[in-house]
């Protein structure tokens, strides 16, 4: 088991929490294939919208890997 920070704004965190999946990199799979089962991620939002947005500076979700390949 590992555990990951990324880095996302807080508005893109949301997205992912409301549909129980995680995303980091824009889209591009490179960072999300490290991830396997049971790794566990904290997600930190230096601002809460991905354009123009205002300072957040917060961890802003935690989670667990539920599963080995990305989608």
């Amino acid at each position: 088991m590992q555990y990951f920070i990324i880095v996302a704004s807080k508005d893109h965190v949301e997205i992912g929490v409301d549909n129980e999946f995680a995303q980091a990199g824009h889209g591009e799979k490179a960072q999300i294939q490290k991830l396997k089962r049971n790794d566990w991620i904290i997600y930190y939002s230096s601002k809460d919208q991905y354009k123009n947005g205002n300072q957040c500076q917060a961890f802003t979700a935690i989670g667990q890997v539920t599963d080995n390949e990305p989608y």
